[in-house]
């Protein structure tokens, strides 16, 4: 973990530099450093704790201090009002909180929006696609200034801008009991979100919609006997104690959720401070993914020194799977072309995306 605040820590500081120089080269001669600072307070929250979980340490060691810092050279104070954990908002209401405006900023997780973000949810939709969070964060990015309406701009009917986007690490399945083939699957238990449960249909395994904040307990318990989750935050939650097996399914990264601002708020700041905003904010994107990837490396270490029993599926495994589960890539196209959207055409591009950073599909879906 020391080396992750250290990298995190130091594109902070580069940023932060990067910003002063350039504020230089803007012609100002001095800042309002020297007249009274304006005070500003912001309630900042989410759903999820900051320990382990890396969109939500993300806020708190880049976008915190950043904007903090790079106010400060404008001569303003700025004072943070932390509700993480879910104190304020839950999972699930992140974006009502913001609409609202009990929170000024938040991560709003897709896949607990998925009436109101649908689209937003596409990836989560389709199995074995790329593991790497930095390659898949900014394929994701790309489709947003492809397809602004849907997907940046859909955050304004909520009275919310979307500032940067964040990712998971790879998605895996911690198990109760070993799992080699999808023929292991029947009669299992196993939990996951409702975006990708999908993944489990035909299997004869019993989906059980539940969060991550539940998977402990409930396989302590027995509610279920294993658990669809990314690797890196299951392992901050300690899950191989109670599910010692770690199945390296590599469903992969997700675009999971976006970190927001109120738009009362935003529009009521002075126009520098503004920027200092959304440009901190678009920055996000990147170190969350960073953040991500370095943390997923570290964690699968940490899996094998703790005695975890790590299985990786076959190339072939993965293959029956596909074969063993209906289409649920077309099962999607078919609900999202129902709510309006140009479904095929934004999967496309998205995998398009994937192919310019260095990802082709492995699973060739039949769309239509």
């Amino acid at each position: 973990m020391k080396n992750r605040r250290k990298s995190i820590a130091l594109l902070t500081a580069g940023i932060i530099l990067c910003s002063g120089v350039l504020a230089g080269c803007g012609g100002k001669s001095e800042t309002k450093e020297n007249s009274s600072s304006e005070k500003f307070t912001f309630r900042i929250g989410a759903g999820h704790v900051v320990e382990n979980i890396t969109w939500t340490t993300a806020m708190e060691e880049y976008f915190v201090p950043t904007v903090t810092e790079k106010a400060k050279s404008l001569g303003y104070e700025i004072e943070w009002v932390k509700s993480y954990g879910g104190s304020v908002a839950k999972l699930g209401e992140a974006l009502e909180a913001v609409e609202g405006g009990i929170l000024d900023f938040t991560y709003v997780n897709y896949g607990f929006e998925p009436s109101t973000l649908k689209i937003h949810n596409i990836d989560f939709r389709v199995p074995f696609t790329c593991p790497d969070p930095e390659v898949v964060s900014k394929a994701a990015a790309g489709l947003f200034d492809k397809y602004p309406d849907e997907f940046t701009n859909a955050f304004q009917k909520y009275n919310q801008t979307s500032l940067g986007i964040g990712v998971t690490d790879n998605y895996c399945i911690y198990s109760t009991k070993p799992i080699e083939s999808v023929e292991d699957l029947k009669g299992m238990k196993i939990g996951g979100g409702a975006s990708y449960l999908y993944w489990l249909e035909n299997t004869g395994a019993t989906a059980v919609q539940s969060s991550l904040n539940d998977g402990y307990t409930s396989m302590q318990t027995g509610v279920y006997d294993a658990m669809i989750c990314p690797l890196g935050s299951a392992y901050g939650m300690k899950l191989y104690e109670v599910a010692p097996y770690v199945i390296l399914t590599d469903f992969g990264s997700k675009m999971a959720g976006s970190l927001t601002v109120n738009n009362d708020t935003l529009n009521g700041l002075p126009e520098d401070l503004k920027d200092v905003i959304l440009e901190t904010g678009a920055g996000y994107t990147e170190a969350e993914a960073k953040l991500t990837a370095e943390k997923y490396a570290s964690d699968l270490e940490g899996l094998k020194e703790a005695g975890a029993t790590i299985i990786q599926l076959s190339d072939a495994e993965k293959e029956r799977w596909v074969e063993v589960i209906p289409n649920v890539v077309q099962s999607a196209v078919d609900e999202f072309n129902e709510a309006g959207y140009q479904t095929i055409e934004i999967y496309k591009a998205y995998w398009e995306e994937l192919g310019k950073n260095g990802y082709d599909m492995v699973i060739d879906w039949e769309l239509q």
